[in-house]
């Protein structure tokens, strides 16, 4: 099956918009983990792997705002 133009302009947007996603997620591990894991590591990791660990940032951001704790 041959794609035409709109159809490959489309394709390479929805790619660069994963590719985007993955390299956010993967600056966002690196700044919360603050240095608990390297660029290298966080590169490393599965797609499950980082959802796992997203979803740990998004919760402990959750408890510091119900708890009021500072947030660095």
């Amino acid at each position: 099956m041959s794609m035409n133009n709109q159809e490959i302009g489309e394709e390479i947007d929805r790619l660069e918009n994963e590719s985007n996603q993955i390299k956010d997620s993967v600056i966002n591990i690196c700044w919360w983990m603050r240095g608990g894991i390297s660029h290298y590591e966080a590169w490393n990791l599965t797609e499950k792997e980082r959802g796992m660990i997203n979803r740990l940032i998004k919760n402990n951001i959750e408890t510091m705002k119900k708890t009021k704790m500072p947030m660095f």
